[in-house]
């Protein structure tokens, strides 16, 4: 399961990586994703590499992922097993086998990604005293020149890792969700910004205990015993229950790496019951004090509210779990906690990600025209781009601009344009070319037919008809309206997909529509 250390942001990335194909036959990899299990409306040809970043989920979102493998006859393999991505928690579960190409080409490309960053050492993975289902992973940080991360690979089988997390510039990590009674391996790889990683570092082991059982009272068969005891009275004194005290819920955070003192608010603070009149105390954890230090707790007893400073480590990313404690000083139950978490970020490395600031656009155009077709990106240059004719590369087509000179018929239908650059990759919407062939004998004949569709007109409560007009994406298409199939008035023009109402339909007795394709 990988873990992205993302802002809190309406929208997120996901950033996906596996093993690539032991297959030689692999010419590239497509990722498919939606936001219900088993239903992948979109898809995304990555190329041949083994890490894709997926812009734009909603925050708070859902996201589900299968990944294929082609060859270079664009012959797909099975889908691989579904993982999950929660944009939220920024969780990515990620799988370790790699689906494998049928039916093999001849002479397919090789891959290679050679380790260049030494081995990460003293990985070692200790007791959590804030969450009793969780570990503090921790290692030695890199030494090596070019380091802007850490791969920290999870599993409960020793070499086979199912869970995976991405870390910046960090030498620590909260690794939660641990099963009690299970046996965790952990190992750790270091990057750098082109993805090239170090060894698997020596495994680390933690064992999540089995909390003891309190043993079941022993039953005796032994026989009550009369004895003639004069009855007693006790002053017994009456027992007053100690009220927990009170402390509001905390927003988890997130900040830019680099920042300096932070000043959060702490509200809600009581002794839990107004008949009770206590001295209360408020302290402060950090589960990663290396990247997120309590400074001090401004707060004084009763007041009810209060201000928590904290200092976060400059240059460095990476999460840590915040608990606030609130104690009063009545016996038995009298402390509350509320916990939060902190996330440290790179905003360059977000900045430097591939993004489309203008996709390409449609084209209706005639056989023999010269066509264009082009893009606009933000990010971190230099950049690749890798136009594709209907899901196929076209050669030396890595421009931001594809100029198809003297169009032909075979060249109509469906472009796009895969873009990537050292941090990331994204592909454009696809659009289609649409083609027509004209001569004074036989006038027009459309190559890529843009005839329209139309759904059964359907009734509203004020007596108006409403229907959908489909087509060629961003073509314009004409409705009519008549009252006998004799004469016939246009009634709207629009480009299509678009939705058509009659407001005037209860003025007639009877209503036809028909909709046609205007060049």
């Amino acid at each position: 399961m990988a873990l992205a250390q993302l802002p809190a942001m309406a929208t997120q990335n996901a950033v996906l990586s596996w093993s690539p194909s032991a297959d030689t036959s692999v010419a590239g990899y497509k990722i498919y994703f939606g936001d219900r299990t088993g239903n992948y409306p979109n898809a995304m040809d990555v190329g041949n590499v083994t890490n894709a970043t997926i812009t734009g989920l909603a925050d708070g979102s859902t996201n589900y992922f299968v990944a294929t493998t082609y060859d270079a006859a664009s012959h797909e393999s099975t889908r691989s097993a579904e993982v999950i991505f929660v944009a939220a928690s920024a969780v990515v579960v990620v799988p370790t086998n790699p689906p494998t190409v049928v039916p093999p080409v001849t002479n397919p490309p090789s891959v290679s990604n050679p380790s260049v960053l030494n081995t990460v050492v003293n990985v070692v993975a200790s007791t959590n005293a804030a969450d009793s289902h969780s570990c503090i992973l921790s290692w030695d940080a890199s030494k090596d020149v070019g380091v802007t991360g850490y791969h920290i690979f999870g599993g409960t089988n020793s070499g086979n890792y199912n869970r995976y997390f991405t870390v910046g510039l960090t030498n620590s990590l909260v690794v939660t969700g641990l099963v009690t009674g299970t046996t965790s391996y952990f190992s750790v790889r270091a990057m750098d910004a082109a993805w090239n990683e170090s060894p698997m570092s020596a495994e680390a082991v933690y064992v999540l205990p089995i909390p003891a059982e309190i043993p079941a009272p022993v039953e005796t068969n032994t026989p009550p015993t009369q004895t003639n005891t004069p009855p007693s009275i006790t002053n017994t004194p009456a027992v007053i229950t100690n009220a927990l005290p009170t402390l509001n819920p905390l927003n988890n955070l997130s900040l830019n790496m680099g920042s300096s003192l932070m000043n959060i608010p702490l509200t809600g603070i009581s002794s839990g019951s107004p008949d009770e009149s206590q001295t209360l105390v408020v302290t402060a954890t950090s589960s990663n004090p290396k990247l997120v230090a309590v400074q001090r707790v401004n707060y004084i007893s009763p007041a009810t509210n209060g201000i928590l400073v904290l200092k976060t480590a400059a240059g460095v990313t990476g999460s840590a779990l915040i608990t606030v404690t609130v104690t009063d000083s009545g016996s038995g139950s009298n402390s509350v906690t509320q916990s939060f978490s902190l996330t440290s970020v790179n905003p360059n490395l977000i900045a430097a990600l591939p993004k489309i600031v203008r996709q390409p656009s449609n084209v209706i155009s005639t056989v023999g025209k010269n066509v264009n077709l082009s893009v606009a990106v933000s990010g971190k240059a230099p950049f690749k781009f890798q136009w594709k004719h209907d899901g196929t590369n076209i050669p030396n087509a890595k421009a931001p601009t594809l100029l198809l000179n003297k169009i032909k018929l075979s060249q109509a239908g469906k472009y796009s344009v895969f873009i990537s650059n050292a941090f990331g990759v994204t592909n454009s919407v696809d659009v289609f070319v649409a083609l027509s062939t004209y001569s004074p004998a036989t006038a027009a004949s459309i190559a890529v037919n843009p005839a329209p569709t139309m759904t059964a007109p359907v009734r509203t409560a004020g007596g108006q008809f409403t229907f959908q007009v489909g087509g060629l994406n961003g073509g314009k298409y004409v409705v009519e309206a008549s009252s006998d199939l004799k004469n016939w008035s246009a009634v709207q023009t629009n480009t299509a997909p678009f939705t058509f109402t009659d407001s005037t339909a209860s003025s007639y007795g009877q209503r036809y529509y028909r909709s046609f394709y205007q060049p």
